[in-house]
């Protein structure tokens, strides 16, 4: 069923955006030195938005070198710290990513014997703030000697560590995490490498979720995910960003968010940049509120889900019914057999 409003039945019936980057990357695909058939970043009918690896507050640390298949199975930080690492993380509902900056200086900033960390504070409740209200994720950076030191943090809210402090600007994560799967590395680097000559903000990192999305990245500290850009379409976003400007070209939503509501506050920022109400970074403030298992005639089941999305600047409150895609088949990793992948589609979007 096409998506329609009830002040504007056309909305939503307007193709995507297409995927400008996709000669590219088959391009790019071509010229790789290993078999086509074994490398996931394939263009597919599978869309993004919906896809962003969840998180509401996220660590992004230095480590120069080694990161393992995971960066908490053992291999880079020893069974030990790594276990109480994930016991950390998991008590203070935090993710983390290993970072570096991109070519050989990443791993000569060794030598300066810290590590840089942020802390990106991406969700209004996680800081302990009011989410019905706006909210601006807040990006902190500090010094810390090693990966240990996490431990020591306070994470109970924004400004609790002494040595931290709130930085206005974003970062951008760029996966290059080859031992997890090697598109990372084939398409990322080679993005991460070329956006750092402009952008200080570029780090090399570890896992963001979505191989096949490949170059994957995330923006902090609002924790919007892409897929697929190109260079030249990462600067654009990047650039938008420092404006606080909203980017839709294979964005494939805010973490923060469940893959439902990450479609449905996308569908209503299109919408309002369709009447003339260019949408922001910080825009938004999205739940779900009703969910419902449905079956076919043929006795298939599926998920029904509304999600209300407030408009912060104009005060406007929508509310999107969605529904399950049909499966599809796709590459979730480089030289692994297809799986079964459902997405969300927007239905109907209403004002209220």
């Amino acid at each position: 069923m096409d998506m329609s409003t009830k002040r504007n039945p056309a909305a939503g019936n307007a193709a995507s955006s297409p995927e400008r980057g996709d000669a590219k990357l088959e391009a790019a695909i071509d010229n790789t030195p290993v078999a086509k058939a074994d490398l996931c970043a394939k263009p597919t009918a599978e869309k993004l938005p919906g896809t962003a690896k969840n998180a509401k507050l996220v660590l992004a640390v230095e480590f120069f070198r080694g990161w393992g298949k995971d960066i908490l199975d053992g291999e880079a930080l020893g069974d030990e710290l790594a276990g109480d690492l994930k016991k950390f993380l998991k008590a203070n509902k935090a993710e983390l990513h290993f970072i570096r900056r991109p070519g050989r200086a990443g791993q000569d900033r060794e030598k300066l014997g810290t590590r840089q960390l942020f802390i990106a504070w991406a969700d209004a409740e996680r800081a302990g703030y009011n989410p019905e209200e706006p909210y601006t994720p807040i990006l902190e950076e500090m010094q810390v000697a090693s990966t240990r030191d996490l431990l020591d943090l306070d994470l109970s809210r924004p400004g609790a560590n002494a040595q931290a402090k709130t930085v206005d600007r974003n970062i951008l994560l760029v996966c290059t995490h080859a031992r997890r799967d090697r598109c990372c590395a084939i398409f990322g680097r080679p993005v991460a490498a070329e956006l750092s000559k402009d952008y200080d903000e570029v780090w090399e990192s570890s896992h963001t979720k979505g191989h096949r999305f490949a170059p994957s990245m995330i923006l902090l500290p609002s924790n919007y995910s892409f897929g697929r850009l190109t260079s030249e379409e990462a600067r654009h976003m990047l650039d938008g960003a420092r404006e606080q400007h909203l980017t839709f070209h294979n964005n494939r939503g805010r973490g923060t968010l469940t893959p439902p509501a990450q479609v449905a506050e996308l569908q209503v920022a299109r919408h309002l940049l369709g009447v003339g109400i260019e949408p922001g970074l910080n825009d938004f403030a999205s739940r779900e509120i009703d969910s419902e298992i449905v079956h076919d005639r043929e006795g298939n089941k599926s998920k029904t889900v509304k999600v209300e999305v407030t408009h912060f600047p104009t005060q406007k409150g929508f509310r999107v019914h969605l529904v399950q895609t049909d499966p599809i088949e796709v590459l979730t990793s480089c030289g692994e057999p297809p799986k079964k992948q459902r997405g969300w589609k927007a239905t109907v979007l209403e004002e209220i």
